[in-house]
């Protein structure tokens, strides 16, 4: 992999990140605006439910929020029904934000593990997939397993082995 290509990766990789930015932020800002709304209207002093779905104006779900076994998750669908972001924090404390395509099969997920540690996963249409951060590796030949740091880059492949092709450090 050339410098070019490499700089080129890294590029796109800062700019779905400040997409993830303004998405968040945009999410953050719906719910203070849903908050406000609600606030100013008569309504019960607590509401409890298992799940919400909010619709939209022909009457699909286009949002749902529910605290299943799993843990509490947020979700948000495009008008064709596909899932197409999700946040959540499961049982043992990790979060994580997923942006994806219709059929998830690109996708850009960025979370924190329980033990703190931070990642920022990007997968292509074609299969191949670069961990930013915290990273579980095993070694297929002896089966020994190391984490890499909080920085580092990993590269794979698109076998079905997951293949490293490059990382630093």
């Amino acid at each position: 992999m050339t410098e070019t290509e490499l700089a080129g990766r890294l590029e796109r990789l800062e700019r779905d990140y400040r997409r993830l930015k303004r998405l968040v932020i945009a999410a953050l800002v719906l719910i203070a605006a849903l908050g406000t709304i609600a606030a100013t209207q008569p309504v019960a002093q607590t509401i409890t439910a298992h799940e919400f779905h909010v619709l939209d104006s022909s009457g699909k779900v286009r949002m749902t929020m529910d605290a299943g076994p799993s843990g509490p998750l947020l979700r948000f669908y495009d008008a064709q029904d596909h899932l197409g972001a999700q946040m959540g924090i499961s049982p043992d404390g990790q979060s994580h934000l997923e942006l994806s395509d219709k059929k998830m099969a690109g996708y850009l997920q960025m979370g924190v593990e329980s033990d703190g540690s931070p990642l920022i996963r990007l997968r292509n249409v074609q299969g191949f997939r670069m961990d930013l951060g915290y990273t579980a590796l095993v070694n297929t030949r002896t089966g020994a397993s190391q984490e890499t740091s909080a920085a580092s880059i990993v590269m794979f492949s698109n076998d079905k082995k997951g293949s490293v092709i490059w990382r630093a450090p």
